[in-house]
């Protein structure tokens, strides 16, 4: 997310979608580098609520790092 300077409600609406969709498929969802302004929209949408705070990273290593992480623990249980 690192090109994303804002996002719209439509961008919204889909990026949900995606999340639902993956995480019902059984997905790790993560998103990284998301900036400030794209964040704000987001919390005001209440998408920041449904991702979760642990599943925002300031880099993809960093979410490669949690998700080798979850898997050696055998936790990598997506959220519903």
């Amino acid at each position: 997310m690192r090109n994303v300077l804002t996002i719209d409600s439509t961008a919204m609406h889909v990026l949900g979608d995606l999340i639902r969709r993956s995480r019902r498929d059984g997905m790790l969802v993560s998103l990284t580098a998301v900036r400030s302004r794209a964040l704000m929209a987001m919390a005001r949408r209440d998408l920041l609520d449904e991702i979760g705070d642990d599943c925002l990273f300031g880099s993809v290593e960093d979410a490669m790092e949690r998700a080798r992480g979850d898997l050696i623990r055998g936790s990598a249980s997506p959220r519903t």
